[in-house]
């Protein structure tokens, strides 16, 4: 990341959180293998605390998104834990 971006990395093994951060239209950058586990990498707005809004179960514009959005980036996850190739992005 450049010095003048205004986004933050943010990195989870979750899928279900990570399927949420793809519904925000946050920018998957990378994911590596950790076992069986695979961590994502996202790029977050700066001052957005989607982790809180996830977790906290919020109501609000940062916790909501479409039931349709989140579907589909879980099974788009879901596929990139068995990605063998670890250079995919």
């Amino acid at each position: 990341m450049t010095e003048n971006d205004d986004r933050q990395l943010i990195e989870t093994p979750d899928l279900y959180f990570a399927a949420f951060l793809q519904a925000k239209s946050c920018e998957i950058i990378n994911t590596k293998k950790d076992g069986s586990r695979t961590i994502f990498y996202f790029k977050i707005p700066k001052g957005k605390d989607y982790k809180g809004a996830y977790f906290n179960q919020k109501e609000d514009e940062d916790g909501m998104v479409s039931g349709c959005k989140y579907s589909n980036a879980i099974k788009n996850l879901k596929t990139l834990c068995y990605v063998r190739d670890e250079n995919w992005f």
